[in-house]
């Protein structure tokens, strides 16, 4: 999983750098298309060259019989996949439709930066699927525990991330772009909402994927790309490029809620760990942090927020000793035994 979520963060690194070198280039919408399409080759090669260099399983040869079986039995994961990412990009084709490139690169600008963080969730989530089919497999209850556990975790990291973009994202965009792109800023502290609940489902998608309910994923996803086709038509001519990052947050609010449904419909629910009625003192400290610290360099802020944030989850017991317990179980699979 180590391997996965390393060219996971690759990739979104090179396909920032590429996209900011084609926005300055004045590439345009091509210029964009093509950084996802070398990105993606790249880090193919890569991934190909590391696992057959560390595992020798990975080769050329056909067998038909064996690609029957696999792309059978793995189509609902395809098919998710797919939809997902046709749900996550179909608003630049719109963009592109409907408003200039200067817009599109407003936009993207914006993105970009959203994007960097995906591997948060990319990683958590690749971890998550063999833990939840594991303890699936052993113990609902444990499941269900695991399930609700890992929830609160999600909320302690987004509402890090997500507090700490709107204080200093601003700053973080005009260091990388210049001040040409203040227009982009709005944008930003929108979107940052639509990676928080990415955050979200991402981890109830592999409960699902692990409950063997991958069919109601796909039917998730399916509606959720008609629903973000309408709400980008609509949002797109009444708001301009902003809102397409309007649209996105109200359409992954909706399958956070949906999903979150269909996993309590299953007996597994989250149950709130009111201790984090205590997370808002730790924001505020954070906020207090940065705000003494405005007129400083951007990175100082942020470590000292960062700081200050980690900290103050323990002095305050938002985060204990039993979630240290269970995190360490978890890694070492025995989060039955806890």
């Amino acid at each position: 999983m180590s391997a996965v979520a390393f060219f996971s963060i690759i990739f979104r690194v090179i396909t920032a750098v590429m996209i900011v070198t084609s926005i300055y280039l004045g590439m345009g919408l091509m210029g964009i298309v093509w950084t996802f399409t070398v990105g993606n080759v790249l880090i193919f090669f890569g991934a190909y060259i590391y696992f057959y260099k560390n595992y020798k399983i990975l080769h050329f040869r056909i067998k038909p019989r064996n690609w029957i079986v696999l792309v059978t039995r793995g189509f609902p994961f395809y098919l998710s996949a797919l939809l997902t990412m046709v749900y996550y990009k179909i608003n630049i084709l719109m963009l592109s439709k409907m408003q200039g490139e200067l817009e599109i690169g407003f936009y993207m600008a914006a993105a970009a930066l959203v994007e960097t963080l995906y591997f948060i969730p990319e990683a958590v989530n690749n971890s998550l699927f063999p833990a939840f089919s594991r303890i699936y497999g052993h113990s609902l209850a444990a499941l269900e525990k695991t399930y609700s556990k890992m929830v609160k975790y999600v909320i302690l990291i987004a509402a890090a991330v997500c507090v700490g973009c709107l204080l200093v994202g601003d700053k973080i965009l005009h260091l990388i772009y210049g001040e040409a792109f203040s227009r982009a800023v709005p944008t930003l502290n929108v979107l940052i909402f639509f990676w928080t609940f990415i955050f979200f489902s991402q981890v109830m998608s592999s409960l699902l994927f692990s409950i063997k309910r991958e069919h109601v994923q796909v039917k998730v996803m399916g509606m959720a790309c008609v629903i973000n086709i309408i709400l980008n038509y609509l949002f797109i001519g009444a708001y301009g490029f902003i809102g397409s990052a309007y649209a996105l947050v109200i359409t992954e609010l909706l399958v956070v809620l949906i999903l979150a449904g269909i996993l309590w419909g299953s007996n597994l629910r989250y149950v709130p760990d009111w201790s984090l009625l205590r997370l808002t003192g730790v924001l505020l400290v954070m906020v207090l942090t940065v705000k003494a610290l405005e007129h400083s360099n951007v990175v100082i802020e942020v470590i000292a927020g960062a700081a200050s944030y980690l900290s103050f989850l323990f002095v305050m017991r938002v985060f204990d000793r039993e979630d240290i317990m269970y995190l360490r179980a978890l890694i070492r699979k025995e989060v039955t035994s806890v």
